[in-house]
Order: C-alpha cells, then structure tokens, then sequence
C-alpha cells in the first residue's frame, strides 16, 4: 500500500514496477485529485476509497485495468453512530461527503470499473464486524445483491490474482465459504448473520 499524496509520480511508478517484479500486487491509497490520477498513472492494480474517482481517471482505469476498492461503511458509519461522540463539524463533513462519493463510486461501477470489497476497518466506528454492512450500502446504492457479492469474492480474487485457487466453489480450488440461514441472493443483508457458519479450505473455523 502507497499513500498517493506523499509521493511523485515517479516515485509510485518505481515501487508499482518493483511490485510487479516480484509478483506483487499494489493498491494506492486515494480519497481525491490528483492522487487518484497520479496513482493510476503509475500503474497501481487497485485505488483504495476513490472517492473523488472522475471520468478521465476511469477512462484510463477500464483502459489499464485497474481495480477500485471503495469504502462506503468507513464514511455512512459517522454520521449514523457519532452524533454527541464526536465534533458536529466532523460529522457534518462525514455526511456531506458521503452523498459525493456514493455518486462517484457507483458511476464508476456502472461505466464497468471493477469493484472489490474494502472497509477501511479501524476508521471511528468501523471495525471488521462492519463488512457485511458494506455490502448492504452497495446494493442500497444500486448494485445487484449479485455484484455485491462478487466483489468479495470472484473480483477479489481476480485482482489478488489467486482467481484459479480462490473466488468461486469449484473442483480443485479452496472451499471457503459461509453457511447462512437465508439467501444472501434475495437479501444481502442474510451475510450480517451474527452465528453464520464460517469455512476455510473446507473446515470450519467458526
């Protein structure tokens, strides 16, 4: 991970390469312009937050390929849990905010920018038992519970480029899955189960 601010273009493009060369993926840490410009001219494999993601910078992501790994949950969770927690100037940039980037992100996603999940989990009132819910926001904003779901697996796979070994269930991959009560298809909210059964390799681990 690179923080996109803090470093030249030329800088970003010589760890990218150097990433590469060792068979490694890059992402960029990138809430705004130019950083997510800078970081895709660099040839990072994915954007992380991208908030502030244009149409020439998706342009060049759909033309190199680059993933965006947004973070609704880390922003949505501010104003819905820190009123009288928190300063009302932070909440208020949380809330203002967080319209822009549903926008940004979603049409993004719409134009065919490949999504994977993040959270940004240790952000305030975010922590991992957040995920699930970052999956509730993308589908309350438009995607399909589907491509919801994809992105926690087939497109996370693709990027971390382990697609043959993970991401689906199929013969000769690793099985790990999650056993729910309900059908995460018809309500994407049925993976916030709090007893759901966890598998890895085909174990249960929780």
């Amino acid at each position: 991970m690179i923080f996109s601010f803090q470093v030249s273009v030329e800088e970003m493009k010589t760890a990218a390469d150097e990433a590469h060369h060792k068979g490694r993926i890059i992402a960029a840490h990138a809430e705004g312009n130019p950083g997510i410009m800078n970081a895709i001219k660099a040839g990072v494999d994915s954007i992380e937050h991208g908030f502030y993601v244009t149409d020439e910078e998706i342009d060049l992501m759909l033309k190199q390929g680059t993933y965006l790994t947004p973070t609704f949950v880390a922003d949505w969770a501010i104003p819905e849990f820190a009123k009288g927690k928190l300063p009302d100037w932070e909440i208020k940039k949380a809330a203002d905010a967080l319209q822009d980037l549903y926008k940004n992100i979603m049409h993004a996603w719409k134009r065919g920018v490949p999504i994977t999940l993040g959270t940004d989990a240790g952000t305030p009132y975010n922590d991992f038992s957040m995920t699930p819910v970052e999956l509730q926001l993308m589908v309350e904003q438009g995607a399909s519970t589907f491509e919801a779901l994809q992105t926690s697996s087939q497109n996370s796979a693709k990027l971390m480029k382990i697609d043959n070994e993970y991401g689906t269930l199929e013969p000769n991959k690793y099985a790990d899955f999650l056993v729910l009560d309900s059908d995460p298809l018809k309500d994407v909210k049925a993976v916030q189960q709090e007893n759901k059964a966890v598998y890895k390799n085909g174990i249960r681990v929780f």
